[in-house]
């Protein structure tokens, strides 16, 4: 309840009076009236568009509530977009490929807010990023629909694992919608040189429906390559690319599933001229996410034949397996 409502004081309130307090005033009131129909009712909050400072204020004010007055939560939530609108500067592939210092500040916040909240609840509380991507306002041509996008996708879903996020829900869906929300046009349609309609909407899309089919954009590839660890344990990993701008990521198979026992390696290569050459004994690469270039609108990611030879390309990535 309250989509980005820490935006809402340069929106739709008053910016004087608006504030994480008043939002959980009057977030409260909607919360306790559908308990009082579904006691058994599960929230989600602050729902922030990134404003890390709203989720101490709001698990103090849970706190101070008696147990039986404060609402079950289901998890701490909040929004991320690297940048915008898509003529902003920042919002380039160099930029987007970088370590993004919020990211770290808003999982610090998250963090610790969960940590607090669920030491006082019967379960512990999740937190997740509920809605996200490259350039909001439905992304930029030739960054959100490219594949530099699912470099991006890949590194930020693995990284919010290793920082304990329970999921991450990209936006996407129909282009018609989104710009409906925004006056009725994208903004990134001013930015291409051909027919827009030619083009995914929203740009930032993971799947697109252009024409009469429905189309696997760029960033679902990163989205893909994330998934092969879904169900792993992450494990803390020692990697120096000394001057390459790459991430890894390692996981373990827990019992019961049927890869119990695999470690899986992920190196993502995100130099846009520097090949990455790995010292990693006992392992070989299982499935390579590759495009002809960073700008390219076609991407492949699957197996590919087992090979001893460790280097990661620049602008791809790998997921190594034991041998």
């Amino acid at each position: 309840m309250g989509n980005e409502a820490d935006r809402f004081g340069s929106t739709i309130r008053d910016p004087k009076t608006w504030s994480a307090d008043t939002y959980f005033d009057e977030w409260l009131s909607f919360a306790n009236a559908i308990r009082a129909r579904v006691p058994t009712a599960r929230f989600g909050l602050p729902d922030t568009a990134g404003k890390p400072e709203w989720y101490v204020a709001v698990v103090t004010r849970l706190l101070a509530l008696a147990p039986a007055d404060r609402p079950d939560i289901g998890a701490l939530t909040h929004h991320y977009y690297f940048t915008s609108p898509p003529d902003n500067p920042k919002a380039t592939i160099a930029n987007l490929l970088q370590p993004d210092p919020h990211v770290d500040k808003l999982a610090q916040d998250i963090h610790a807010a969960s940590t607090s909240l669920s030491s006082a609840q019967p379960r512990p509380v999740p937190y997740r990023m509920t809605e996200g991507n490259s350039c909001y306002r439905g992304g930029k041509p030739g960054l959100s629909d490219v594949f530099a996008a699912s470099l991006w996708a890949a590194d930020y879903f693995l990284k919010l694992a290793s920082l304990g996020y329970a999921g991450v829900n990209l936006h996407g869906g129909e282009g018609k919608y989104v710009a409906a929300s925004l006056g009725g046009k994208l903004p990134g349609d001013d930015l291409v040189h051909d027919d827009p309609a030619s083009h995914p909407h929203p740009y930032y899309t993971p799947m697109a429906h252009i024409g009469s089919a429905f189309i696997a954009e760029p960033v679902s590839f990163g989205m893909r390559f994330a998934q092969q660890f879904a169900g792993a344990t992450l494990i803390d990993v020692d990697f120096d690319p000394v001057n390459v701008n790459a991430t890894a990521y390692a996981a373990k198979f827990p019992a019961g599933k049927p890869q119990a026992g695999q470690i899986l390696v992920a190196i993502i290569n995100k130099d846009a001229t520097a090949d990455l050459t790995l010292t990693l004994p006992g392992y070989r690469i299982a499935q390579r996410l590759t495009a002809e270039s960073l700008t390219s609108a076609t991407v492949k990611f699957g197996a590919v034949a087992p090979s001893h030879s460790l280097t990661i390309p620049a602008a791809s990535a790998a997921i190594l397996h034991r041998t």
